[in-house]
């Protein structure tokens, strides 16, 4: 994307990004890009856009017995640390246990690995959340939830929204003119929620132009990724050129 987003701009298309940095052992994140790579990635995509246009999503938190809350709160300011005034917010959620998710941890047992179903209502869950917003706000960085319990609120989790609908009409409001700026920023209470995700969710409606198993980076918390091999065989087919990212044959 990265070489094609002077173009966007010269188009005059208003865009953010959500960019999911994690910090995981390879048992978790098998086929990702060196933790380095991915870091200046992101501040590369920052360093073009302006840090109110790349998102950092640290999601999802896995709690297990290689990732307990203080590897998550370690591993968190030292990302916190990198993305200092190269983002202004962090999105963050519990890790859902959806029947295939469940199913690729489970293979992970073997090793010695085993991880906790809690939720973010619960006390040691969202008392872990808390603690990564109070880190987060030392950087300068605003962190909220996603599709979380509204109890996190009052405990100090903002809830947010991935698709938000305030966000995309500032960016649009600062490609038009003065004129136009009010009519725009009071758009945001015409959006309609998104009825096909979780109750919890803020997104408004939108069209995802993704698709279940095409990824081939193998999280084993994944919950887009159903067959490895299918993965693999859909990438394989893959055309740039093509207006789709996979086109069943």
């Amino acid at each position: 994307m990265v070489p094609s987003l002077t173009r966007l701009d010269r188009l005059g298309y208003p865009y953010y990004f959500l960019f999911t940095l994690n910090d995981y052992p390879a048992e978790l994140e098998p086929h990702l890009p060196l933790l380095v790579e991915r870091i200046n990635t992101f501040l590369e995509i920052s360093g073009q856009v302006g840090p109110h246009r790349i998102i950092w999503r640290y999601d999802p938190i896995v709690l297990s017995t290689i990732t307990t809350a203080s590897y998550h709160q370690i591993r968190f300011e030292r990302l916190c640390r990198a993305m200092s005034g190269h983002t202004a917010r962090v999105i963050v959620s519990a890790l859902d246990f959806y029947r295939k998710t469940a199913r690729r941890l489970e293979q992970l047992r073997d090793r010695g690995i085993i991880f906790e179903r809690t939720s973010a209502k619960e006390i040691e869950t969202a008392r872990l959340l808390l603690q990564l917003s109070e880190i987060a706000a030392s950087y300068r960085i605003e962190l909220q939830s996603c599709a979380e319990e509204p109890e996190l609120a009052i405990n100090g989790v903002k809830p947010g929204a991935c698709i938000d609908p305030s966000l995309i009409d500032y960016l649009a409001s600062l490609r038009r003119s003065h004129s136009q700026v009010e009519a725009t920023l009071t758009r945001a209470s015409e959006y309609k929620k998104d009825n096909g995700q979780r109750a919890q969710c803020l997104c408004v409606e939108s069209k995802d132009i993704g698709a279940f198993d095409t990824c081939l980076h193998g999280c084993r918390y994944c919950y887009a990724t159903n067959s490895d091999s299918v993965a693999r065989r859909r990438f394989a087919t893959h055309d740039p050129s093509s207006p789709t990212l996979w086109t069943p044959s």
